[in-house]
């Protein structure tokens, strides 16, 4: 007898010894409900990131990243040219499309991306696929830029099919607020040299 999952969500005490293509939380030995909350609310963001277990990360955006979107950007000459050099990456692997740095740079011209609190947050629709893209790229120096000091540029390739109260880019935006506003965290985001590292400085126990 087959049994749908679309909308069930598992627990499980045990790691699992077959794949489920449903979201999988792990309740350790020692409940706590605090720990199960959180997962269940990541789960709702489930068909939009890429992880087969949810953890107890606060940030929902590592769901989003791989070693492909992270940059470290120490090299680049300008902001235009760092960015220039995600966006090649990002439209050489298929991750957006050829006319996304146009977009980009057609949207800049109708007014900065770039932010106080040391961040920049170009964003542009992408037609590669129908799922957000994330892609981080840092400088271990600030870059300045318009009277501006950079030191994380949070890449965004949007889905041409979002909705203004899209909860799950809305999340992702109130977690970049979150890293710009915490001064701590954002110098450990900005002196991540692999992509390793840049996970870790974004490890935030999920009810700190």
């Amino acid at each position: 007898m087959s049994t749908d999952l679309d909308n069930f969500i598992v627990l499980t005490t045990v790691d699992l010894m077959c794949s489920c293509d449903r979201p999988i939380i792990r309740i350790h030995e020692i409940f706590n409900d605090r720990e199960l909350i959180h997962k269940i609310e990541k789960a709702k963001y489930w068909d939009q990131v890429d992880v087969p277990i949810l953890d107890n990360n606060w940030f929902v955006m590592t769901g989003l990243l791989d070693e492909s979107r992270f940059f470290v950007l120490d090299g680049a000459e300008s902001y235009d040219a760092a960015v220039e050099t995600m966006v090649e990456r990002l439209t050489e692997s298929g991750q957006v499309d050829d006319g996304f740095a146009q977009r980009l740079r057609e949207r800049e011209r109708k007014g900065t991306m770039v932010f106080d609190h040391s961040i920049a947050i170009p964003h542009s629709v992408q037609y590669a696929g129908d799922k957000l893209v994330l892609a981080i790229g840092v400088f271990s120096k600030p870059l300045e830029y318009r009277d501006h000091e950079i030191r994380v540029i949070f890449l965004l390739g949007l889905p041409s099919q979002v909705a203004a109260e899209d909860s799950f880019l809305i999340r992702v935006y109130d977690e970049i607020i979150t890293i710009a506003q915490d001064e701590e965290l954002l110098n450990k985001l900005a002196a991540a040299d692999s992509f390793p590292a840049l996970l870790r400085a974004l490890y935030r126990q999920a009810g700190e």
